[in-house]
């Protein structure tokens, strides 16, 4: 009778699994099933479906004498307390990757269009949560010494003065004086000639990172290691537009400085990790006009890097045989070091079980 139940659809099954961390709600084992938690097959609203082990799923359906082992209503109570956790740890992991001592590259004008399209009640809410996050980062920030410029916000002046300018709303920060712009992006600063070159571009750098910031509270990106653990294209492109934090080593192709980006405008940074005998890669695109330097763009090639990124699709590939799963990425912004490079904050799955079976 089971075998003619009508499935879970794809997308819902893959929104419980996200908000899940695909483990049970009950003991965080990830080889889960999906269970409806009132009975009826046809019922899929993600509020009656919970993720659950095979012997808590057994627990939850079968009756030992005239009550279950586990009933409706503690089902619900462990999957809101384990979904409440999951929520909050997806909020900490992406503020931990976006926590780092210099940002290699940024997208302005797409960072711009998406703070530019917050309503300024939802804009100051975020600014609120954003300005305690950062009166608790400032210890961690005193223990971190040598670097002149770094993309950490502090207790200083440029910082209480750019966050003036996030509450107005404002693309450009009234504080910054204007200097030369690059040619396709006026409003990006290539002038780094004194008196105000390298103070207009480093403000201009960590206004980025803080409206990235702001971005994040209001639409908490998905792990991308939470993606690959999908295991299914179909299902990583339901969450097409969304945010997605990563850290991960990048494996960088035609990156250049932007002094060379007139001969060579884009490159790209991969991601790749094997799990399961499927091999899967993260392609993101590169504006070579948006690195710092020859330096970033080393670091671009090589090295391990944190951010944050919209998810654009993904799609199966056949690679000689082998099955492989590319998933596109458009970055808003990356950086190198700090928080998001410490094993203190880092956040992981189980890599060995991605599946699970909707019953």
């Amino acid at each position: 009778m089971a075998k003619n139940r009508p499935p879970v659809p794809a997308k819902i099954a893959s929104s419980l699994l996200m908000a899940n961390r695909h483990a049970c709600c009950v003991c965080q084992d990830h080889r889960v099933q999906i269970h409806h938690i009132d009975d009826d097959p046809t019922n899929n609203v993600l509020e009656n479906l919970a993720a659950l082990c095979l012997p808590h799923h057994d627990q939850a359906t079968m009756t030992a004498g005239l009550s279950r082992k586990l009933k409706a209503e503690d089902v619900r109570q462990y999957k809101q307390q384990w979904e409440s956790k999951c929520a909050a740890d997806v909020q900490a992991l992406s503020r931990d990757r976006l926590r780092f001592y210099a940002t290699v590259y940024k997208n302005p004008p797409r960072i711009r269009e998406l703070f530019g399209g917050l309503s300024s009640q939802a804009r100051l809410t975020a600014i609120s949560q954003l300005t305690t996050e950062i009166e608790e980062d400032i210890e961690h920030q005193r223990k971190d010494e040598g670097f002149q410029w770094q993309a950490n916000p502090g207790d200083d002046d440029l910082t209480k003065a750019l966050m003036f300018s996030l509450r107005n709303g404002e693309l450009w920060p009234r504080v910054l004086h204007r200097v030369e712009g690059h040619p396709d992006d006026p409003d990006y600063p290539i002038d780094m000639s004194p008196p105000n070159g390298m103070i207009t571009f480093h403000g201009f750098d960590l206004y980025c990172q803080l409206m990235v910031r702001i971005i994040c509270i209001l639409h908490p990106p998905i792990a991308l290691e939470s993606l690959w653990a999908l295991g299914n294209e179909q299902q990583i492109d339901h969450f097409s537009g969304s945010l997605v934090s990563f850290r991960e080593r990048a494996i960088g192709k035609s990156i250049s400085s932007p002094k060379q980006s007139d001969n060579n405008s884009l490159g790209r940074v991969q991601f790749r990790v094997k799990r399961n005998e499927v091999v899967y890669r993260a392609l993101l695109p590169i504006k070579n006009m948006y690195v710092f330097s020859d330096t970033v763009a080393e670091n671009l090639r090589r090295s391990k890097v944190c951010g944050v990124a919209i998810l654009e699709d993904a799609q199966e590939v056949d690679n000689d045989g082998a099955k492989e799963i590319h998933v596109g990425l458009k970055p808003l912004v990356i950086g190198i070091g700090g928080l998001g490079q410490s094993e203190d904050g880092w956040w992981d799955i189980d890599r060995a079980a991605t599946g699970s079976e909707a019953l």
